[in-house]
């Protein structure tokens, strides 16, 4: 039984870091993304103008 229980902490761990690196690339694209947007309108402004 110990066994597993310690198998099930190690997997969840394991799980927790992968969804934090996961979090942490989609958090840095959403940025990305919007920076793009930003410049985007920018761009669009001074074309305007």
């Amino acid at each position: 039984m110990t066994e597993a229980k310690r198998r099930l902490q190690k997997s969840e761990a394991a799980y927790a870091k992968k969804k934090a690196a996961q979090d942490i690339v989609t958090a840095a694209r959403v940025a990305e993304q919007k920076a793009a947007a930003r410049a985007l309108r920018a761009a669009k402004r001074e074309a305007a103008s």
